[in-house]
């Protein structure tokens, strides 16, 4: 009986000290993963910033006075008469002919 007290007061205190230092361990692992992912949650909230700005410059830079100006200092000019194409006049390209 006194060999398992002496066998128990030698195991219990290795015991603990092994679990303080895995708790101490894993602490310091959740808090480095916690600071991972706020500088992950920082970096996705920039990108969803720029993503807007970018969709913003597009839709800018896709607009139709933006284009006009853009051709009109490539030399574009405006026509002056336009050109439109019925059915009746080329029956073959529309797929009418009889």
């Amino acid at each position: 009986m006194k060999y398992f007290f002496t066998i128990g007061a030698i195991i219990l205190p290795v015991f603990v000290i092994i679990l303080i230092v895995s708790q101490i361990l894993l602490t310091n692992e959740l808090a480095g993963a916690g600071s991972k992912i706020q500088n992950l949650d920082t970096e996705y909230e920039m990108l969803v910033m720029e993503n807007e700005r970018l969709n913003q410059e597009i839709a800018s830079a896709s607009s139709l006075v933006t284009v006009k100006e853009k051709a009109r200092t490539m030399g574009f000019v405006e026509g002056k008469s336009y050109l439109t194409l019925s059915e009746s006049q080329f029956p073959v390209a529309f797929g009418t002919a009889r």
